[in-house]
């Protein structure tokens, strides 16, 4: 299954614009490896919570399903 989006727009002069994503490699459809989800998640989380708390966190995330007590983990995403 791919996810495809579409939006249209309508401008007020009834010019209209449309534009199409999905399907691509960026899809949600596809595999993606632990290395790109860590990238993904690095690019996002690291100017909010800097290099050293997402590298904590993406080993706690990593280690989740063994994770004894979770509530560790709430606390190193907190973007202060």
């Amino acid at each position: 299954v791919e996810h495809h989006s579409r939006v249209t727009l309508v401008y007020a002069n009834g010019k209209t614009a449309s534009a199409k994503s999905g399907g691509d490699e960026d899809d949600l459809s596809w595999p993606k490896s632990d290395a790109q989800i860590a990238a993904k998640f690095s690019g996002f989380s690291e100017p909010l919570i800097g290099a050293a708390r997402t590298r904590r966190a993406l080993a706690a995330l990593e280690a989740l399903d063994t994770m004894g007590d979770v509530a560790a983990l709430p606390p190193l995403l907190v973007v202060a």
